[in-house]
């Protein structure tokens, strides 16, 4: 199992606030049964510059290793970002820097509001065009508030894929529409969007643990073969 989206770097954004907190996050994804995560800090592009940001997120990572450099109860680490999409942000350089790293494959989040063509679509058409791949994080959270009902396909044939965080299969509300898009192949990811250890601790296997017994272990490996292949080259730092 993979937890595709987390902010377990520690004081680099409003998830973990120290190295041990880091620590104990990743010892209970293990524990979890979970064995590989992608770290996607926030990026914001009107609070941060590129450099600034990735000098703040090397610091975090070596402040994570020397905690955990004798655990061995904790997954594989991927780095990456969370990153805003922003009318400019296509146009920076050096914005691959933000994929996860030896990848093409970019956590993107998406605006909470109305999504229009000129602040939403073409941007992320630029992005597309640039050869990055977005990965669309939470879907859930915004995808009720289109007036398109079918968004998410929309995504998916502008060259997106799609993340959905633990609670979208969790909520009995929601949860429906949840199976719905994975077994149209319209969900690729999930993640935790795991914080801390008190309000948003990492939970993603209770989402794994309700697809397979709704859906089917099948689409547990169609989960585990999508992160297959966006994390075949990835660079695990821990």
């Amino acid at each position: 199992m993979v937890d595709f989206h987390t902010h377990i770097l520690p004081g680099i954004d409003d998830g973990s606030p120290d190295a041990k907190t880091s620590a104990a996050m990743l010892e209970t994804i293990f524990n979890q049964g979970v064995d590989r995560v992608v770290a996607t800090p926030h990026f914001y592009m009107i609070k941060n510059d590129l450099d600034s940001f990735l000098n703040c997120r090397e610091q975090a990572i070596k402040e994570l290793i020397a905690e955990v450099e004798y655990n061995e109860n904790i997954p594989k680490v991927a780095v990456g970002a969370e990153v805003l999409l922003h009318p400019e942000i296509a146009n920076v350089e050096g914005i691959e820097r933000l994929c996860i790293e030896g990848t093409n494959y970019m956590l993107t989040e998406l605006p909470f509001s109305r999504w229009y063509k000129s602040t939403t679509y073409d941007v992320l058409a630029r992005i597309v065009n640039r050869g990055i791949v977005p990965i669309i994080a939470h879907i859930e959270r915004y995808m009720y508030l289109q007036n398109d009902k079918d968004v998410v396909f929309r995504l998916i044939d502008m060259g997106c894929l799609i993340q959905a965080n633990g609670e979208f299969f969790e909520n009995l509300i929601t949860r429906r529409k949840a199976y719905y898009l994975l077994k149209h192949e319209a969900i690729h990811f999930l993640g935790s969007d795991c914080h801390n250890m008190e309000n948003r601790k990492p939970d993603v296997n209770l989402a794994y643990d309700r697809i397979e017994k709704k859906l089917g272990a099948g689409y547990i490996d169609y989960i585990g073969d999508m992160a297959d292949m966006v994390l075949r080259n990835a660079i695990y730092r821990l």
